[in-house]
């Protein structure tokens, strides 16, 4: 489990957004900060706030999530509708699993 309630240095992010065996991630993110390529392949619950900028989600383009069972997004932004493009853009390159329960 990763928690940071501030934003991370360039260095702190390339390195934990590569953690192998990360399972729970919560991060916050400001202002146009992108994310290097994520390589999380255990992570089941990510938590993510963010503000207006969401040029962030371009590092889960194409990212193996297949454990991922629990997704948060927190933000204080009237542009929910722009994300929500941005984050459907993204997800169609992104593997899931698909459980049934």
């Amino acid at each position: 489990m990763f928690r940071m309630d501030s934003p991370l240095t360039e260095e702190a992010r390339e390195a934990v957004f590569q953690l192998p065996k990360l399972s729970h991630l919560w991060v916050v993110i400001q202002g146009h900060t992108p994310l290097p390529p994520v390589a999380l392949p255990h992570l089941i619950t990510i938590d993510l706030e963010y503000d207006d900028h969401f040029c962030w989600l371009q590092g889960f383009r194409g990212t193996m999530v297949e454990k991922l069972e629990v997704i948060y997004f927190i933000s204080q932004s009237e542009r929910i509708g722009d994300f929500l493009e941005e984050y459907k853009n993204v997800a169609l390159t992104t593997c899931y699993s698909h459980h049934t329960r």
